[in-house]
C-alpha cells in the first residue's frame, strides 16, 4: 500500500513546484515601451504588412529589370565538326 503512494506524492510534489515557479515568472512587470515592443514583432497583421510592403519591392525591381536589354548567347560544337568533315573530304580542306 505504501508503494501505491509514494508516485502520487512525486506527482503532487511536482505540480506544486511547478505552479509556485510559474507564478514566480508571470510577477515581472512591463515598461510601455516593451509591450509595445512584444506587441509590433508578434502582431500578424504588422508581420503581413511588412512582408507586403517587401513584396512590393520586389515587385518594383521586377519591373524595372524587364526594360533592361537582354544578351542571350549559344555556342555548339557544330564548327568542330564542319572543319572535320573539310579536312576529311577531297582537297584536304586547305583553301586553296
Amino acid at each position: 500500500m505504501m508503494a501505491s503512494k509514494r508516485p502520487l506524492r512525486f506527482t503532487t510534489a511536482l505540480f506544486f513546484t511547478s505552479l509556485a515557479l510559474t507564478c514566480v515568472a508571470q510577477t515581472s512587470s512591463w515598461t510601455l515601451d516593451r509591450a509595445i515592443t512584444h506587441a509590433q514583432q508578434n502582431n500578424l497583421q504588422i508581420r503581413q504588412g511588412t512582408i507586403g510592403l517587401e513584396l512590393n519591392d520586389v515587385d518594383v525591381d521586377e519591373a524595372k529589370a524587364a526594360f533592361l536589354p537582354s544578351l542571350n548567347g549559344s555556342a555548339s560544337a557544330a564548327a568542330a565538326a564542319i572543319a572535320a568533315v573539310a579536312a576529311a573530304s577531297p582537297g584536304g580542306g586547305g583553301g586553296g
